[in-house]
């Protein structure tokens, strides 16, 4: 029953926030909401001082991209661009690609990624959905 109400918390949890990020300020722009979204996720999670950076990439396909080597996030100019794209989308893509960077090479999507998406706030699946 404590498992129950536990999941039935992380479900309401979850609708709260893809309530919250379905209407983005005014006067920021896609672009600007991912900055300020990667700036402030970044920090919380001590990813500069660990030298990683973001920027942005005009991929047709995919989202976001994390690189290893060179301690690089990079989000779809496209993706952000999309009329589909809601600022959660944004949230959440930046998450996934964090998890991914917290985690270091290796970790795909399995067991300890999705481990780790989950505690970021999201559902631990992996993010694929068309934005063309």
């Amino acid at each position: 029953m404590e498992n129950n109400i536990i999941e039935e918390i992380a479900a309401l949890r979850q609708e709260i926030r893809e309530l919250r990020y379905l209407i983005k300020p005014p006067h920021l722009s896609k672009r600007e909401y991912a900055v300020r979204t990667f700036e402030e996720q970044m920090q919380k999670y001590g990813l500069f001082d660990l030298g990683w950076n973001y920027t942005f990439n005009r991929r047709p396909k995919g989202s976001g991209v994390t690189k290893y080597k060179s301690k690089v996030i990079e989000i779809s100019t496209k993706f952000l661009d999309s009329e589909k794209i809601t600022e959660y989308d944004i949230r959440r893509t930046i998450a996934h690609e964090i998890a991914h960077a917290i985690l270091g090479p290796g970790k795909g999507h399995g067991h300890e990624w999705r481990k780790k998406f989950k505690e970021l706030g999201y559902d631990g699946k992996k993010t694929s959905r068309k934005f063309t």
